[in-house]
């Protein structure tokens, strides 16, 4: 899943929990058998809707390579 959001004033409101449920009902659809999604630590609004949608956390960190200057 890639940037899936909502904007910010109607955040709290279950959209962005709606919306990963049914992109990953969609996924299932089409034969996916799991999906992942990634965030920074500090997206509070993004880490609870996931969590409400049922997601886990994993426990290892992921780590971002960035090539800027390309």
């Amino acid at each position: 899943i890639n940037e899936a959001s909502v904007i910010e004033e109607y955040r709290s409101q279950g959209i962005g929990r709606e919306l990963i449920k049914r992109l990953c009902q969609h996924g299932k659809s089409i034969g996916c058998s799991e999906a992942w999604v990634g965030t920074e630590t500090s997206n509070t609004a993004a880490r609870k809707a996931y969590a409400a949608a049922g997601g886990i956390e994993e426990k290892e960190p992921f780590i971002l390579i960035e090539f800027p200057k390309l």
